[in-house]
């Protein structure tokens, strides 16, 4: 028998856990309400979270598996009655799909398809698409709540989603602190303004974002920065791991950074083992822009490649004050300044009009394109005091292309090949054997490269790629060889064996 107070204990460990988590399974596509229908939609589970108190969890039955779940009507209204799911449990909710090709959310360019008005949000394993938010942030995911909350993203596909604001896919301000997405996909989206797949700002001070493994592809911001991503909070952290950020686009004249616009007035910004490739500016900064920051930019084992832009840096573009810039074991190569050949732009590779130096080590910066008529000093670097790009040695640099290259540095060729898959997540140009870059850079902290191979034979190479000298493989002749001498070998030892005797009595006689 249970005593009075063991009973007591039982039953609120049980109201406390009910408080604390309910479950809702979502067993059929249709978005409706209907409490008589013997199912359960995702807008009736998105109504019960937000009744039900504690941190909430919505999953979808395996029935609907690759059944579309089509928003029907838009509304601005946030009481989730149509439209958008408005997620009002300040306790939070985590949103569990099937994967990315069973789980399917579509918003049919009617109106976006999550509003996290507030708590803590959680959403993997779907795909978000056709979400449009008309003239409002956020085509995707509008992340603006009302109390300091996270928004987490995993194994993510956002697809095709438009914003008449910022963050075609996803916009997170005001009291979202801490933004992560991991594995996740953002695919075509587009913004009217900045972000075109992901626009982050936050509270004054201390915010957080985290991209890790991502694929940020073919975004476009229209009208203003930023075709991939723009950072802009008052001040925090971006921490861009093992990413991919290709083919996105900004297209106005004036604004800035086709991949990626760093515009916060005060946050530590770094990039490690990253792509970005073949993103374009009509303006400055086709892989990257740097404006507006006070705060510190560090890219490790990185490669900028393809980059476009019509004016000033074709992979990297210093605008105006940030606090210290430093690019170690990156490479930057085949990217174009002045891509419109009008003479108004400078520096292929990078670009720096800033009064902040920008700091290179142990990089390649080579094979770069100034495309003003009859530009060549400055196809790979232009430095607008001719002393804000600085050397700290281990740099294999193009040849009078504008670059600073010291005593510490090569203008040798570093026999880049094309851009591909050379293992690991992200794509990177291979070295060539004689490469200037082989063991030239001088390894420091770092232990692996972009691919995560190890950079371990004592001396590193410069750039994003480590050499490594094959095993060679015998060609039909040398095995020939060898299968005749191990014949031989076998024959001699049976030989032995068999007259050792004689042998013996031979070596005594003698």
């Amino acid at each position: 028998m249970f005593s009075k107070k063991t009973l007591f204990l039982l039953i609120v460990s049980l109201y406390v856990n009910s408080v604390i988590a309910a479950t809702f399974t979502v067993t059929t596509n249709n978005d409706v309400v209907n409490g008589a229908d013997g199912v359960l939609s995702l807008r009736e589970a998105v109504n019960m979270a937000n009744a039900t108190a504690g941190a909430d969890i919505i999953n979808f039955d395996a029935s609907i598996n690759t059944m579309v779940i089509a928003i029907t009507g838009a509304s601005s209204e946030d009481a989730n009655a149509s439209g958008d799911f408005d997620l009002t449990d300040v306790d939070g909710v985590t949103i569990n799909g099937n994967g990315i090709a069973n789980t399917i959310i579509d918003g049919g360019s009617l109106d976006r398809i999550f509003d996290q008005v507030a708590g803590d949000l959680t959403i993997n394993d779907l795909t978000i698409q056709n979400g449009n938010s008309g003239s409002e942030r956020g085509g995707g995911i509008e992340s603006t709540p009302i109390n300091l909350s996270t928004l987490t993203l995993s194994n993510c596909n956002f697809l095709n989603n438009n914003s008449g604001d910022d963050g075609g896919a996803v916009n997170t301000s005001n009291n979202t602190f801490n933004f992560m997405a991991t594995n996740c996909i953002f695919n075509q989206n587009t913004a009217a303004d900045q972000g075109g797949a992901l626009h982050l700002d936050g509270p004054s001070s201390n915010y957080i974002a985290k991209l890790v493994g991502c694929a940020i592809t073919n975004n476009t911001a229209t009208n203003q920065q930023g075709g991939g991503i723009v950072l802009e909070p008052s001040s925090g952290t971006l921490d861009i791991d093992g990413c991919i950020i290709t083919g996105n686009r900004a297209l106005s004249s004036s604004r800035r950074g086709g991949g990626i616009a760093l515009r916060s007035t005060s946050s530590t910004v770094t990039i490690n083992n990253s792509l970005i490739a073949n993103n374009h500016t009509n303006a400055e900064g086709g892989g990257i822009v740097l404006e507006n920051n006070s705060g510190d930019v560090t890219i490790t084992n990185t490669t900028i490649s393809g980059n476009t832009a019509n004016h000033n840096g074709g992979g990297i573009y210093g605008s105006s004050i940030f606090n210290s810039v430093t690019l170690n074991f990156v490479t930057v190569t085949g990217n174009t300044g002045d891509a419109n050949m009008d003479g108004s732009g400078d520096g292929g590779g990078i670009s720096n009009t800033s009064s902040t130096v920008i700091h290179v080590q142990n990089s390649i910066i080579q094979g770069n394109d100034d495309a003003s008529p009859g530009q060549i000093i400055t196809d790979d670097c232009f430095a607008s005091s001719g002393t804000n790009i600085v050397s700290l040695g281990g740099n294999v640099f193009g040849n009078g292309t504008g670059c600073p290259v010291g005593t510490g540095d090569s203008a040798g060729d570093a026999l880049l090949a094309l851009l591909a898959d050379n293992g690991g997540p992200t794509a990177t140009h291979a070295l060539g054997e004689g490469s200037a870059a082989i063991n030239f850079a001088d390894c420091g902290s770092v232990t692996s490269d972009q691919r995560g191979t190890t950079r371990s034979d004592g001396s590193c190479d410069a750039g994003a790629f480590e050499f490594i000298v094959a095993t060679p493989i015998p060609t039909m002749s040398q095995w020939g060889l060898i299968i005749l001498g191990l014949m031989l070998l076998n024959l001699s030892i049976l030989f032995y064996t068999e007259h050792k005797e004689l042998i013996g009595l031979n070596v005594d006689k003698n």
